[in-house]
């Protein structure tokens, strides 16, 4: 599976060729009948303002060593400079 923003593709689509109209119409109306995913953005440890430059995460009264940059856990925070 994969998430896609469906409005953002049913925009692209208003700007196909004109002499496509009626496919255009089909495909909007297809993605738009396609059930939605209860999905949560997840800020990624690299990205988050809890990681400190030794690899460690401190969030509130303990750390714990972050295995990856790609982990993630519920109390991540994006970070919004380039600091670590």
């Amino acid at each position: 599976m994969r998430l896609i923003d469906a409005d953002a593709m049913c925009a692209d689509l208003a700007t196909v060729d004109p002499r496509y109209k009626a496919m255009i119409e089909w495909g909007v109306r297809v993605t738009e009948a396609q059930p939605t995913v209860d999905a949560v953005e997840v800020v990624r440890c690299k990205d988050c303002i809890h990681r400190m430059k030794n690899g460690m995460c401190e969030f509130k009264d303990y750390s714990v060593v972050a295995q990856d940059d790609n982990d993630f856990c519920s109390w991540g925070e994006r970070r919004e400079d380039d600091s670590k």
